[in-house]
């Protein structure tokens, strides 16, 4: 019996985990050689063991969501042109990530060789110049990765630390006024005390926040845990 009430209780509080995540999306255009766009393009991610996937507009446009914050390879296909792949895109909760405008090559020989290139991640959110963001393998290389609160301090502009290094202060604000989302809960006060190598994404905001975060006078830290599938992407890139 007790066995039976501790698996309904993992289950539980799964299904309350994974309904609790962010998602994003990946956006992009695909064109040939001469700058045409390229219509009815495939275009996908593998997500765990299924396929996420769209086919570009008549403009060469494409959207692929939702997504699971987390890393991703994008693939993109065109009869008679090469295969192009994009490694390491980061896509973050609530955010699009943009794969810009990506020219096909045509395969002319039929050989069917991939072109691939690696994903650059803007830490400044062009579209809101107001957050910056961080990912699982930035916060790695981080000094002072093992506490929050002094490497949102020391990387982000118009934050400062408290004198004990336990609080943060945006822009002037009082401590203890700043919101935390993780994985989509709601948190006011001190940030929570989360393993620094449980973090996916993310993303402060000092300035331009989003409504949907409320009414506040801090500053908001929205942090996505890793998921399954990152995971696993890790731990099959260190066996290899």
């Amino acid at each position: 019996m007790k066995k039976q009430f501790s698996i309904l209780a993992a289950a539980l509080m799964f299904c309350l985990g994974a309904g609790a995540q962010s998602f994003g999306e990946i956006q992009g255009t695909l064109v040939d050689e001469n700058g045409k766009a390229l219509e009815f393009a495939d275009v996908f991610v593998q997500a765990g063991d299924k396929i996420v996937g769209t086919q570009t507009d008549k403009d060469g446009d494409f959207k692929i969501k939702p997504l699971l914050a987390g890393t991703y390879e994008l693939h993109c296909s065109f009869i008679t042109y090469k295969p192009y792949i994009i490694q390491d895109m980061k896509v973050r909760p609530d955010k699009i990530t943009f794969a810009g405008t990506v020219k096909m090559v045509p395969d002319l020989e039929m050989l069917g060789d991939a072109e691939i290139v690696t994903y650059v991640f803007p830490i400044i959110d062009v579209d809101n110049t107001g957050m910056v963001g961080l990912t699982a393998e930035e916060i790695e290389h981080m000094p002072e990765q093992k506490n929050i609160v002094k490497f949102v301090g020391l990387t982000t502009p118009g934050v400062t630390m408290s004198p004990d290094g336990s609080e943060l202060y945006f822009r002037g604000s009082r401590g203890g006024t700043n919101l935390y989302y993780i994985d989509g809960v709601k948190i006011i006060g001190q940030i929570p005390n989360i393993p620094s190598s449980g973090i996916g994404t993310l993303a402060v905001y000092t300035g331009g926040v989003p409504a949907k975060y409320g009414d506040f006078t801090g500053g908001v830290i929205v942090i996505e845990t890793k998921n399954f599938f990152d995971t696993y992407r890790r731990s099959q890139a260190e066996q290899n």
